[in-house]
């Protein structure tokens, strides 16, 4: 929380859609806050292969978009809707 906190006062965090708002001091603190307010439990486990295999898994997630913009047909405050 304390990187999060500290790219986004460094400016280096994007905002597009309806996360523009987080652009605004007191939206993101309260951002901040709620995420305080949750009750986080990681699930780690060894990897089997070594490192490599962890940064090769893991850059499957980070360098592609898991659902295209197209897909997304409706979102509320709850719930995303796509194909």
């Amino acid at each position: 929380m304390e990187g999060l906190k500290t790219i986004w006062e460094n400016k280096k965090l994007e905002f597009h859609g309806l996360a523009s708002r987080y652009k605004k001091l007191y939206a993101f603190k309260e951002l901040i806050n709620s995420c305080y307010d949750k009750e986080w439990i990681p699930y780690i486990k060894e990897s089997f292969n070594g490192a490599g295999s962890v940064i090769q898994y893991f850059g499957k997630y980070t360098h592609r978009i898991a659902i295209s913009n197209y897909r997304l047909i409706r979102m509320t405050d709850t719930t995303v809707t796509f194909l």
